[in-house]
């Protein structure tokens, strides 16, 4: 896509979002879900556009990506969920939060009733150069006694942003009903240094981001 592309995607957005905020309808969770969702969306055309067109927040970006790099990351179950129907997601997202540790929660889906014996073994997915990143299951293990409750997953994460992670430690349970609710993984280590940079950072392209838009609403308006 153009630049003016772009520009006239996040326009769109714009006048979506100016529709629901205003349509008192629907139903309040699902307005809120679609409002979410085309934020998600509005954010996502701004990164792009700012890529193509301003060669500093390329450069930061860039350099997130490189300061995310890291091998033998550990990724720990902090949260356990009960549920007596569906078992352990089969999707999580999330993003890197303000003391710079990755936070990974359900994403919706989750292996089936039939499936409780079913664990994630691997799961796999993309980080992008603000901390957000969302993750698939792409190898699943079985228990023939009880269900297994993964405890940690030891991963990597490439300079083009792929992350990979394999469970490490588990444990069997034989009454409960526990899965996976959340994981936390410090991908800077101790390095305090590399992760002020990269928040920094990332602060820095989010106000870019936002007076990116703030122009374009103008433009807009006008």
């Amino acid at each position: 896509m153009t630049c003016n592309q772009f520009i006239a995607e996040i326009k769109n957005t714009i006048v979506f979002l100016k529709k629901l905020n205003g349509k008192r309808t629907l139903w309040k969770a699902r307005r809120i879900r679609k409002i979410l969702k085309l934020r998600k969306t509005q954010l996502a055309l701004l990164l792009d556009l700012l890529e193509l067109e301003d060669s500093e927040f390329s450069q930061l970006w860039n350099r997130n990506m490189d300061l995310l790099k890291g091998e033998n990351l550990q990724f720990n179950v902090t949260r356990n969920d009960s549920h007596i129907v569906s078992g352990h997601p089969t999707k999580l997202s999330g993003q890197i939060d303000k003391h710079g540790k990755i936070n990974a929660k359900p994403a919706g889906g989750a292996f089936p009733f039939m499936g409780k014996r079913t664990f994630p073994k691997v799961y796999a997915g993309k980080i992008d150069g603000i901390g957000q990143f969302f993750l698939r299951s792409e190898s699943n293990g079985m228990s023939l006694f009880g269900r297994v409750l993964p405890k940690n997953y030891m991963g990597s994460i490439q300079s083009n942003g792929a992350i990979e992670m394999r469970i490490s430690q588990k444990k069997n349970e034989m009454w409960q009903f526990s899965n996976i609710g959340q994981l936390v993984c410090n991908p800077f280590g101790n390095d305090t240094d590399r992760r002020n940079e990269f928040l920094n950072n990332k602060d820095l392209m989010m106000r870019k981001a936002a007076l990116r838009l703030a122009f374009i609403e103008k433009e807009l308006s006008n």
